[in-house]
This record gives C-alpha cells, sequence and structure tokens, in this order.
C-alpha cells in the first residue's frame, strides 16, 4: 500500500480530532512563526491540520491524485521524505516571510506546502503529464502548470489574504530540487 494512502488517513484522521476536541488543537500543534521557538514540532504536525472540510478536501484530492505516481516513480521512503520535508521546509519559509512582510502572530496550517513538493517533484520527473490547472483549467503539461502556480504565488504571495503562499512555494521548490537530484543520480548511475 502507498504511503500517500497513510498520509491521508492519518491526515483524515487529525481533522475528526481537531474537529471533536474539547481543546484547541489548532492551538497546540498549528504552526505560529512567534511560537516556533517554543513548539518545534509545530514545523511538522502544522502540515496534518486543515481550516476546514473545503481545504482537506483539496488537498487530500491532489495528494489522492498526484502522490501514487510520485511514490512508483521514486519510491515509498523517498516520496515520504520529500512529502514530509517539504512540509517543514514550507514552516520554514512561512516563518521568513512572516517576519519580514507578514504578520508573525498569525498561524498556518495545512498540507499545502508538502502538496506543492508533490507536485513540483513530479513536474522534474514526468514533466508531459496532462493536468487541468486552476485557474484556466486548460490542459496542460505538468511542467507548464508548475512554471503557472509558481508565477501566480510569487504575484499573490504580498495578499494578506491568509493563505500560505510561502509555504507553497518553498514545499514547491524543494520538490524540483529533490527530482533534479534523483534524476542526475539515475543519470549517473546509467552513464557507468
Amino acid at each position: 500500500m502507498y504511503y500517500s494512502l497513510y498520509i491521508i488517513a492519518a491526515t483524515v484522521a487529525a481533522f475528526i480530532i481537531e474537529s471533536v476536541a474539547t481543546k484547541p488543537i489548532i492551538a497546540l500543534f498549528a504552526f505560529t512563526p512567534a511560537a516556533a521557538i517554543y513548539m518545534p514540532w509545530t514545523f511538522i504536525t502544522s502540515v496534518f491540520l486543515h481550516g476546514g472540510y473545503a481545504h482537506l478536501f483539496f488537498n487530500m484530492f491532489a495528494l489522492l491524485m498526484f502522490g501514487p505516481l510520485l511514490e512508483q516513480k521514486m519510491g515509498s521512503k523517498r516520496f515520504l521524505w520529500l512529502y514530509l520535508g517539504a512540509g517543514v521546509i514550507g514552516s520554514i519559509c512561512y516563518l521568513i516571510y512572516a517576519y519580514t512582510l507578514g504578520d508573525p502572530t498569525v498561524a498556518a496550517l495545512g498540507a499545502s506546502g508538502a502538496i506543492f513538493g508533490v507536485l513540483g517533484a513530479l513536474a522534474v520527473l514526468e514533466p508531459n503529464l496532462t493536468v487541468y490547472s486552476y485557474p484556466i483549467f486548460l490542459p496542460l503539461p505538468l511542467w507548464m502548470a508548475a512554471i503557472g502556480w509558481i508565477l501566480l504565488e510569487l504575484v499573490l504571495l504580498p495578499a494578506q489574504d491568509f493563505i500560505a503562499r510561502a509555504a507553497h512555494l518553498g514545499g514547491i521548490f524543494l520538490g524540483i530540487a529533490y527530482a533534479y537530484q534523483l534524476k542526475k543520480k539515475a543519470k549517473t548511475m546509467l552513464d557507468f
């Protein structure tokens, strides 16, 4: 069974606990840059929390669509490290953003940074995979969609719209870099 499916199950379970808990789980496990030094676990735990049903659905739908495919390409352990690493890098990028352009007391939560990591890696490993990409919903090769997502996130980064766009950018750039390293390593092995 794919690790991506276990991640979906764990994230849904976390959302259920988050929804029924008597004490605010979000305060303990969401990533707040101002509290990061005192609550370092939130760099990763925030990836498993979500701000509502739609937030959860779209992130997990993207993971369901692209996670198993990427996992087949790179293996389950590498996939897991990429996913968690992109989530942590997303938190770090959000921290940098919050202290430079944003508000470090605003918490962030969600798997979007990790999902963007998956998409970035897949754009390198399967660049011609056709996707229907927001906001135009036309069929595009994944590499082109990834460039569009990066540009969109960069343009909207200064907007104070409670979307952790810096986390998205951190995730996608980590995914791209990791996949390029894998391709380079595979090519070097083939050259022997």
